[in-house]
C-alpha cells in the first residue's frame, strides 16, 4: 500500500477549506480510515486501488481505461454530468479533458472514503479551477436541488463508479433513481417550454392590466384555519364521489381545477375556489356557461379569456417566469404555488397553503382506470365527439390518448395494477418528492384505482364524512376573502422602464452578434487562431467578453433569455465558443424584438384605454 503523502493531502484540504467554510469542524471529523481501501501503482506508473478486495480501476493503464469509459458512457453533447464516486480522479480528469466547459456535479456518498483517497490523489488543481460542484454526503433531494439551480441546457448524464457504489447498501441506487426522475421531468419541462414559451409571453403581455386588479395570494394564507380541504381533479375516479359530494361539501372547502368545472356543474356543486393555470385557449372552454364565480386562483400567464369569463374575486400566485416575477414585484404579488406541470399539482399545493387541516384529493388518478381518461361528460370527451368524423372517430382519439405516452402497468391504491404512461408518471414523482419534504402534513387520496403515491394514503370517501360539518365557517371565510379583495388598493404597473431595459439588452446582444461574426470571419484568414496573443482579432475577443459581462450584469437578463430553450439542442452540439456566442446573441436579438413589440403594443393599448376612459 502506498504511503500517505502529506503534501498532496494538505493541497487538497486547502482547496476544500475554500469550498466548505466549516470543513475542519463538519467534514474532516467524519474521517475514519477503512482497511477496505488499498492503493498501489499500476503498470504504467499511475495510481491504482482495490476496494473490498476488488480492483476499482485497471492494473495496467487506469487513465486510458477512464478515457474509454467516458467515450462510450457519455453522450457527445451532455448538458451536465453527475459523477457518483469520483474514485481516484482518473475519470474526473478524463471528463475535464473531453468536456472542459460542461458543468460537473461530483457526489461523494462516503465522505470518509473520499478524504482517505485525497491522501494519495492530488485533485487540488481540478477542484480549484471551477466548473465542478462537489457534494459530500448529500441526500438525493440536495443533489436534485443543486441540479435545478444550475439551469443547464442539454441532457443530464450520470456516471457511477461501480467499484465503490456496489458496496454502499443501496445509497447509489436510490440516488440514480431520483436522477432518472429528474431527467424525465427536465425533458418534459424543456418540451413544454418549446411548445408554450411564446404563448406564455403573449398571455403575460395581454394580462398586464390584470396585475393592477388581482389580489395577492399571500393575503389568504391559512385563511381557512384547520378546515379540511377537498381538491377535485378531473380523473375518471371523480365519478366515484357522486354519492358523497354534497355531504363532503358541508365538511370541506371545495377546490376545483378548471378541468373539473363541468363535473361540478353536472352535479350541482359550487366550488369555493377555482384553480386555473393553463395558457391555452382550449382550456378556457371548461369555463363556458359558468353558473357561479368562486374565488379564482390563477397565474399571470393564464389565457386572458379566463379573466373575461370570471367576474368574482381573483388572486394571483407568484409567477413561474422571469417577466411575470418582474411584474409581480411592481404589483406586490407574493405567494408561491408548486408547479409540477399539471393544474392538479398547483391545486394540491394551494390547499396546503389555504388550510392547516387535512387535504383530500379526488380524481388524481395519474392512470387510466377502466381504460378511461377523464370523468364521464368531461369537456375532453365532448370535444372528441364534436370533432369526430368518418376517418377520425372519437374512438381513435381515445385510443391515441391511451397509447401515445408509452403505456405500462403500475401499482394502484387497491394493490392491483392500472395502465399509466410516461407522461403521467412524472406527476407521481413530483407528488412523492413534495410529500417527502412535508411529512408533518396530512394528505389523502379518495381514489382507490389511482396510481399509488408514497406519502398519499388512500382513504374511502365515506370515512371523510366522519369530519364535523363546517359549511357555515367556510362561507364566512369566503366572505372575508371577498371583502379583502374588494377593499384592496389597485396596484400601479408601469412597463415603460421594462421596455427601455430590454432595448438596452437588445443593443448589447446585437453588438455581440456583430463581433462574433467578425471573429469568425477573421478565424478563416491565414495566420493562426484568433484567440492567440498578438493576432489581430484578439481585440474582438476582449470586446466579446465585455458584451458578456454587460449582459450578465443586466437586471433584465433572465427576462431576455426566457426563450433560450428553443435553441438548446443547437447550443449543446456546438463546440466552437464563438459560434455558440453568435447563435446565442442572434437568438436574443430576435427574441427581444418579439417581446419589445408585444410590450409596446400593450403600452399603446393602455394609453388608448386611459384616454377613452
Amino acid at each position: 500500500m502506498l504511503q500517505t503523502d502529506p503534501g498532496i493531502r494538505e493541497r487538497n484540504y486547502q482547496v476544500l477549506r475554500h469550498m466548505f467554510h466549516d470543513f475542519d469542524k463538519d467534514i474532516l471529523i467524519l474521517r475514519t480510515d477503512s482497511p477496505r481501501l488499498k492503493t498501489g501503482t499500476a503498470a504504467n506508473g499511475e495510481l491504482m486501488a482495490s476496494y473490498n478486495e476488488k480492483a476499482v480501476c485497471s492494473r495496467h493503464n487506469p487513465g486510458r481505461e477512464a478515457a474509454r469509459i467516458i467515450e462510450t458512457g457519455i453522450s457527445s453533447s451532455p448538458g451536465c454530468i453527475v459523477v457518483v464516486y469520483g474514485g481516484l480522479g482518473h475519470r474526473l480528469k478524463a471528463l475535464r479533458n473531453r468536456y472542459p466547459h460542461v458543468p460537473l456535479v461530483v457526489v461523494e456518498p462516503d465522505v470518509s472514503l473520499f478524504l482517505e483517497i485525497l491522501d494519495h490523489v492530488d485533485l487540488s488543481t481540478l477542484l480549484a479551477e471551477g466548473g465542478i460542484t462537489l457534494l459530500l454526503g448529500a441526500s438525493p433531494e440536495t443533489v436534485l436541488t443543486v441540479l435545478g439551480d444550475l439551469h443547464f441546457m442539454g441532457n443530464l448524464e450520470v456516471l457511477v463508479h461501480r467499484g465503490f457504489a456496489d458496496a454502499d447498501n443501496g445509497t447509489t441506487e436510490l440516488l440514480t433513481a431520483k436522477l432518472a426522475q429528474f431527467s424525465s421531468r427536465k425533458e418534459v419541462n424543456t418540451n413544454t417550454m418549446k411548445r408554450f414559451g411564446k404563448i406564455w409571453l403573449k398571455n403575460l403581455f395581454e394580462n398586464v392590466p390584470e396585475f393592477s386588479q388581482a389580489g395577492s395570494l399571500h393575503q389568504i394564507f391559512k385563511s381557512m384555519s384547520d378546515i379540511p380541504a377537498l381538491v377535485l381533479a378531473a380523473g375518471p375516479s371523480l365519478d366515484l364521489l357522486i354519492p358523497y359530494i354534497k355531504d363532503l361539501r358541508r365538511r370541506c372547502v371545495i377546490i376545483a381545477v378548471d378541468t373539473a368545472v363541468s363535473w361540478c356543474r353536472l352535479h350541482d356543486i359550487q366550488p369555493d375556489f377555482l384553480i386555473v393555470i393553463d395558457p391555452q385557449y382550449w382550456n378556457t372552454r371548461h369555463l363556458d356557461r359558468l353558473p357561479w364565480h368562486p374565488v379564482l386562483i390563477s397565474e399571470s400567464s393564464t389565457h386572458p379569456r379566463v379573466f373575461r369569463l370570471h367576474n368574482g374575486p381573483r388572486f394571483f400566485c407568484s409567477s413561474l417566469f422571469p417577466l411575470g416575477r418582474f411584474l409581480d414585484r411592481m404589483a406586490g404579488i407574493t405567494g408561491e404555488l408548486g408547479a409540477g406541470g399539471s393544474v392538479s399539482t398547483s391545486a394540491w399545493d394551494f390547499a396546503r397553503y389555504l388550510t392547516k387541516g387535512p387535504v383530500y384529493i379526488a380524481g388524481l388518478d395519474l392512470c387510466f382506470p377502466g381504460l378511461q381518461t377523464h370523468y364521464r361528460g368531461s369537456f375532453f370527451e365532448e370535444r372528441a365527439h364534436v370533432l369526430s368524423n368518418k376517418t377520425h372517430p372519437a374512438a381513435t382519439a381515445h385510443f391515441h390518448a391511451l397509447v401515445d405516452g408509452n403505456p405500462f402497468l403500475e401499482k394502484n391504491n387497491s394493490g392491483g395494477l392500472t395502465l399509466t404512461d410516461r407522461r403521467l408518471i412524472v406527476y407521481k414523482w413530483w407528488f412523492e418528492n413534495q410529500l417527502a419534504a412535508r411529512q408533518n402534513e396530512q394528505s389523502f387520496t379518495l381514489s382507490p384505482g389511482a396510481i399509488a403515491i408514497q406519502g398519499l394514503p388512500y382513504k374511502p370517501a365515506a370515512a371523510v364524512l366522519e369530519e364535523k360539518e363546517r359549511r357555515d365557517e367556510i362561507d364566512a371565510s369566503i366572505g372575508n376573502i371577498a371583502d379583502c379583495y374588494h377593499k384592496r388598493l389597485p396596484a400601479v404597473v408601469d412597463i415603460r422602464p421594462l421596455i427601455d431595459g430590454l432595448k438596452d439588452v437588445q443593443r448589447s446582444a446585437a453588438a455581440g452578434a456583430s463581433l462574433a461574426k467578425s471573429a469568425l470571419a477573421e478565424a478563416g484568414h491565414p495566420g493562426g487562431n484568433p484567440g492567440q496573443a498578438g493576432f489581430q482579432s484578439r481585440d474582438l475577443y476582449d470586446r466579446l467578453e465585455r458584451v458578456d459581462a454587460e449582459l450578465k450584469a443586466s437586471a433584465y437578463k433572465d427576462i431576455a433569455g426566457f426563450l433560450l430553450q428553443e435553441i438548446e439542442s443547437e447550443l449543446s452540439t456546438c463546440n466552437d465558443p464563438v459560434k455558440s456566442s453568435l447563435i446565442l446573441y442572434s437568438h436574443l436579438v430576435d427574441s427581444l424584438d418579439y417581446q419589445i413589440k408585444l410590450l409596446s403594443k400593450r403600452l399603446s393599448l393602455t394609453h388608448k384605454n386611459q384616454k377613452e376612459g
